[in-house]
């Protein structure tokens, strides 16, 4: 499975509160309680996808995933995010995007054709 984030940004004011994020007993990860934050306005976060969800509740908003290139998730990955399945693709719109840290730039699903492609020009990526 491809080992991508989720990238969230404080966009309203800065943060001054302190989110702890506890996967808690019996979770189906096994990492340790994390805490987030605070972060300034306007500020991004890159999460692992496990976190985005109590951030997101907590009024962070989600601008997509992240990651390198070798990075991006692709249909086989356990976690793909089936669009208008999940909060995930809900809180995206329907849109698949993914912030490709190795090319700087942001890049989306396209779906009918398999593939992900540069958001500005459409170009495949």
């Amino acid at each position: 499975m491809a080992n991508f984030n989720v990238r969230l940004a404080s966009l309203r004011s800065a943060r001054s509160t302190l989110v702890t994020v506890d996967p808690g007993t019996g979770s189906a990860t096994t990492q340790p309680a994390r805490t987030y934050g605070p972060i300034a306005a306007a500020s991004v976060l890159d999460v692992p996808l496990n976190d985005a969800a109590a951030l997101a509740a907590a009024g962070y908003s989600i601008l997509g995933l992240s990651g390198t290139t070798a990075a991006r998730p692709a249909r086989s990955d356990t976690a793909w995010p089936l669009l208008g399945t999940n909060f995930l693709a809900l809180s995206l719109g329907g849109v698949l995007r993914y912030f490709d840290s190795t090319l700087n730039s942001w890049i989306v699903w396209d779906e009918s054709a398999g593939l992900w492609r540069d958001s500005i020009t459409l170009a495949v990526a």
